[in-house]
């Protein structure tokens, strides 16, 4: 299964949560397991860490991060066709 569904189904299952974290850190990996896709976060990559209000504490490789950040504001999994860009204007 690719991140896009696992991140998905998580979300849907609350294995994941949904909602803002409180306190977000982030460093290299400590071969900890990625909550986003059940992989080891080595060394030589970014581990995303977030606390949330619950107590619940959960970790991710950075590209699971930004899947999961994408599909938690959006509610889309990739193609997200209901997802519409802000509209403003562009500073020159």
């Amino acid at each position: 299964m690719d991140v896009t569904a696992l991140i998905a189904e998580r979300l849907a299952s609350a294995v994941l949560p949904s909602g803002p974290p409180t306190i977000q850190w982030a460093g290299y990996g400590r071969s900890s397991k990625c909550d986003g896709c059940d992989l080891p976060i080595h060394a030589k990559q970014i581990e995303d860490e977030f606390d949330f209000a619950d107590g619940r504490r959960i970790r991710l490789h950075r590209d699971c991060t930004n899947e999961w950040t994408k599909q938690r504001l959006t509610g889309c999994a990739a193609p997200c066709k209901n997802f519409k860009r802000p509209v403003g204007r562009r500073s020159s």
